[in-house]
């Protein structure tokens, strides 16, 4: 049997020194994480909204992208809502269980960073979504 490769309907990359996390000895649960913290920082979900086309500035103290449409959307101020809405809203506008599994695995220090970013890989990819890692500090 022949398993059939994903087709991915985006992609994007999280750079690891800029990418805000739990963390296993410093921060073991913290689930406060926002899309982008005041330290410049940004989760998972941040980056992912940066890269279909959020400000950044708009999402500092927001938890998740769809947070960031719904204030925003109103305005017209986020070219990129439609492709945010696309990706994680149910066809009933509420958020998919992969959003609140993205912001756990994310945040929960208990997680062992290897493990902490194959499951957000895994979990993208329900969404369809290709992530890759790269620490742009690295040589």
């Amino acid at each position: 049997m022949v398993k059939k490769e994903t087709e991915y309907i985006h992609s994007f990359k999280i750079d690891e020194s800029r990418w805000q996390h739990g963390d296993e000895k410093e921060n073991p649960v913290t689930f406060d994480s926002a899309l982008r913290m005041d330290n410049g920082k940004m989760c998972c979900l941040g980056f992912f909204a940066q890269s279909c086309g959020a400000k950044v500035d708009s999402m500092v103290g927001i938890c998740d992208p769809l947070e960031l449409v719904r204030r925003y959307d109103s305005n017209k101020i986020l070219s990129s809502s439609t492709k945010i809405k696309s990706i994680l809203s149910r066809k009933d506008g509420r958020d998919r269980a992969e959003v609140d599994a993205l912001i756990h695995a994310n945040d929960n220090g208990n997680i062992p960073l290897e493990s902490r970013k194959k499951k957000i890989t895994n979990l993208f990819k329900k969404l369809k979504v290709k992530v890759e890692f790269y620490n742009s500090k690295e040589k």
